[in-house]
């Protein structure tokens, strides 16, 4: 039997307000760092290891309409982070509701009319620019022209400032399974 996945966080309208809590701070404010846009989402009371994902998954997923309509056709399915001991582990992206909010959200948004969007050209732009993929396409084309991308592959984001131990340990309390050894007892 086939377990099933479960995104993090659980609640799709959690995802999605704190998705668009990255963009409207970053509207605000498009000279942040990462840094002090983490920092923002903290004094909030979002947790570090949502905050450092937040601001990693929001641009990118934003970039993935624009890397299609480029021509980049096979997008990576998974991320990267180090373990503890710096070798890289990878973990799927279809997990992390912030990606796959901020995704569905960007897909949506490019199928609407330009002046029914809900947000500025000059805000998604703001939001976009802080891509590593985007960024990699832009630097492509710049040198390859304008076909750069058509039929190329994406390798897999790389968060460099988070550790898996850092995501496993703030999701424990949340991941609703048990240990495989615990199957015969009851929840309450």
């Amino acid at each position: 039997m086939a377990r099933r996945m479960v995104q993090y966080p659980f609640e799709h309208a959690l995802a999605l307000a704190r998705v668009l809590r990255v963009i409207d701070i970053i509207a605000a404010h498009p000279s942040m760092t990462s840094e002090e846009v983490i920092a923002q989402l903290l004094s909030e009371g979002i947790e570090p290891v949502d905050a450092k994902l937040l601001v990693a998954f929001v641009p990118c997923a934003l970039s993935y309409p624009i890397l299609a309509a480029w021509g980049l056709n096979k997008f990576p399915a998974h991320y990267a982070v180090p373990n503890k001991w710096g070798r890289l582990e990878f973990l799927p992206l279809s997990a992390e509701h912030y990606f796959t909010a901020a995704l569905q959200w960007a897909q949506d948004l490019f199928g609407m009319e330009p002046t029914a969007r809900p947000v500025s050209l000059e805000t998604f732009w703001a939001v976009v620019s802080r891509s590593p993929m985007l960024d990699a396409a832009i630097q492509l084309r710049d040198r390859d022209g304008p076909d750069a991308l058509r039929g190329a592959e994406c390798v897999p984001l790389v968060i460099n400032y988070i550790t898996l131990e850092e995501i496993k340990a703030s999701r424990r309390e949340d991941n609703p399974e048990r240990p495989w050894w615990q199957f015969w007892r009851r929840t309450e």
